[in-house]
């Protein structure tokens, strides 16, 4: 069993961080149980765990000082290995919808079959749709009183108002170093390792204040060291630290040059080394952070970035970060941070009609008298022959507002198709978030009188994404969709 799930605390006692400690106590120790609760928190600080244990103390059969569950009755050993029928786990990630949660309302209207109270413990809550928490709330209002919830978020903002205040809140803030420091000794302990204050503060850096990914670094390490014994040699040749430090130093030297190709082979050379992706951009926007505090505490200093600069590369590497789970190569969302820094195209740069970047051309143009359509059918001709900028009333209902996707490209669209690009992208996410992505890592090159939307791909691996069946029909569905009209995707590689 990996050491997260062999380590994961049992007790309210075991809980690393002192206020969910605090907290919870407070709770068990007054009469009166909420029949709705709120972990909310990041990922990885023991928010499910919690769950457990309090489905456990409220249910327990030998609860020991009115608080802690004795985890030897039939109770807490079921909850502990997952087969209490009273203790139901819900993924609204993957049961998001009111049919799920209508069926949930249908089954808490029975008794619990051996348990005091029934634990519906709701993870990634967050993802439930807008009719789902509707159909909640309505449980919520009026709960059975056999029936209890833990609701769990990593996102609260996106957790209606409605169920926040029908819930008895309780958030899990990033460990301090010694709640981490607990938690990593935990599990040293009960594998018989070894570990020096300084190995210690290593692992906690590295595990970014999360206890799951902490426990995973210790497994990493053990599996590593041959006597049991953690130094720092051990954690240099397991995460190459002083590496990724060096070539992190290189890659900011290179982009405040805007050296695409210099900057570009230092993350080569990371691949090369087989060096872990997240562990480099969590590096990178360290040393961007250090960068932003010394020029706003010291204006006059010389950075080799100004403040703008510096906040849009931190706004490009966080997006990156974000990107690292849905692609197959790891390199690339780093990569096309470095191609657009260097060609000046970053997300938060925006080109207008009006500023003097446009190409003398087209600044010279005489604006021809628009020629008004007689007929459904000359109109889409016109829109397609001189790029009229007024969107068709088909895109118009779909009350599309600027997307940052156009301003990557450093593109200058226009109306219609700014317009018909944005809104494909917000109606592909509906279907699948990655595609979306790859879309968005696209460029709209014409919208034909036949229906023919040509997307150009700046890389191989978007070009190819696109052009599977799956993803084409989901594409040609919602532009067909949004111009009422049948579309076909057509996908080249840039040259």
């Amino acid at each position: 069993m990996v050491f997260y799930r062999k380590y994961r605390p049992q007790t309210i006692e075991e809980l690393d961080i002192v206020s969910v400690r605090q907290r919870l106590t407070s709770i068990l120790s007054s009469k009166d149980i909420p029949h709705a609760f709120l972990f909310t928190g990041p990922r990885g600080l023991g928010k499910t765990s919690s769950a457990r244990i309090l489905a456990k103390a409220i249910n327990c059969e030998n609860r020991k000082e009115g608080i802690e569950p004795c985890n030897t009755c039939d109770t807490c050993v079921s909850i502990t290995n997952g087969s209490n029928l009273d203790v139901i786990e819900i993924d609204a990630a993957s049961n998001r919808g009111i049919d799920e949660i209508r069926e949930l309302r249908e089954r808490v209207k029975y008794t619990p079959s051996k348990a005091l109270k029934k634990v519906y413990i709701i993870d990634e809550v967050h993802m439930l749709t807008h009719e789902a928490f509707n159909a909640l709330l309505k449980t919520l209002e009026e709960p059975p009183e056999h029936v209890i919830f833990i609701l769990c978020t990593t996102e609260l903002v996106k957790v209606p108002e409605t169920i926040v205040s029908r819930s008895f809140q309780v958030h899990f803030s990033f460990p301090t170093k010694e709640e981490s420091v607990r938690s990593i000794e935990r599990v040293l302990t009960g594998e018989k390792l070894k570990a020096d204050g300084e190995v210690l503060e290593a692992i906690y850096k590295r595990a970014g204040g999360s206890f799951r990914d902490a426990a995973k670094i210790v497994e990493e390490l053990s599996l590593a060291s041959k006597d049991g014994e953690f130094t720092v040699e051990l954690m240099e040749n397991v995460y190459s630290f002083s590496s990724v430090a060096s070539g992190v130093e290189k890659l900011i030297l290179h982009l405040s040059k805007k050296e695409t190709t210099e900057s570009l082979a230092v993350l080569k050379n990371f691949s090369e080394k087989g060096i872990d992706y997240k562990i480099i951009t969590e590096e990178l926007l360290e040393s961007l952070r250090s960068l932003l505090i010394e020029t706003v505490q010291n204006p006059k200093s010389t950075t080799i970035f100004t403040l703008p600069e510096i906040e849009e590369l931190i706004g490009e590497v966080t997006e990156s970060y974000r990107r690292l789970k849905f692609v197959p190569i790891e390199s690339l969302p780093l990569e096309l941070v470095v191609a657009r820094w260097g060609m000046g195209k970053g997300s938060v740069k925006v080109t207008t009609p009006t500023e003097d970047v446009l190409e003398p051309e087209k600044k010279s143009q005489t604006t021809l008298p628009e020629k008004k359509p007689e007929s459904k059918k000359e109109e889409v001709k016109i829109v397609s022959e001189k790029k009229i900028t007024e969107p068709t009333p088909q895109v118009k209902k779909e009350e599309i507002k600027e997307n940052k996707s156009n301003e990557d490209h450093g593109e200058l669209f226009s109306s219609l198709d700014k317009n018909f690009y944005d809104a494909l992208i917000r109606a592909v996410k509906q279907d699948n978030h990655s595609v979306a992505g790859v879309l968005r890592g696209c460029k709209l090159v014409s919208l034909s009188e036949e229906g023919i939307a040509t997307f150009e791909a700046k890389f191989k691996f978007h070009k190819d994404k696109l052009s599977e069946n799956s993803v084409r029909d989901i594409i040609e569905k919602r532009a067909s969709e949004l111009l009422n009209k049948k579309i076909t995707l057509r996908v080249e590689l840039a040259s």
